[in-house]
């Protein structure tokens, strides 16, 4: 039987450090940007700045989650979220980007 690492310590240090490091600066960049959006005189474009900020809080939340253990939801999130693959956080986050150039 073949042992495998758990998923929090797949890879190496720096990658997991830079994984997490270049998805918290995507995140920041997606808020600001979504911000950005926000100032236009379309509902579509409103709703997707909206949908953009949003989307930059979630992805913070999954790798920045020390910003919010104050809350519940941080508490477990930290508990879980090295728990989760990169590939499937990377998914996600690909998900979660789709929709805005799409609609507005």
């Amino acid at each position: 039987m073949v042992d495998q690492a758990p998923p929090a310590q797949q890879g190496t240090f720096w990658v997991r450090t830079l994984a997490k490091g270049v998805s918290t600066v995507g995140a920041v960049v997606a808020s600001l940007c979504g911000i950005f959006v926000l100032i236009s005189f379309s509902a579509k474009c409103i709703a997707m700045g909206i949908y953009m900020v949003c989307a930059g809080v979630c992805v913070l939340m999954l790798e920045a989650t020390f910003l919010f253990l104050f809350l519940d939801l941080g508490k477990w999130l930290d508990s879980k979220s090295d728990s989760i693959r990169h590939w499937q956080k990377m998914a996600l986050y690909f998900a979660l980007c789709i929709p805005s150039p799409m609609i507005c």
